[in-house]
């Protein structure tokens, strides 16, 4: 989702597993899978860096007077059973 719009190359193998809003909306919890545990703390800089652009883009894709926070929880990808 990241790499093609954004340069930093930190985000370009991160992707948004899921997004919880907070009950009253005002909040949204974004789940970012990233490619490995040791890519999780580069990637929740360049989101914290991006942030601004991010919610600009959440604000033109929606119908409210105020736009939600977003919170990134980045999370490795889930271990296979074995």
């Amino acid at each position: 989702m990241f790499g093609g719009e954004l340069a930093d190359q930190r985000l370009h193998d991160a992707f948004i597993d899921s997004v919880r809003p907070a009950p009253d909306a005002s909040r949204f919890e974004v789940i970012v899978i990233v490619r490995s545990p040791e890519a999780i703390e580069g990637t929740r800089d360049a989101l914290r860096a991006a942030a601004p652009y991010l919610r600009s883009q959440v604000a033109r894709g929606i119908h409210r007077k105020r736009v939600p926070e977003l919170a990134y929880v980045c999370l490795a990808p889930p271990k296979e059973a074995s």
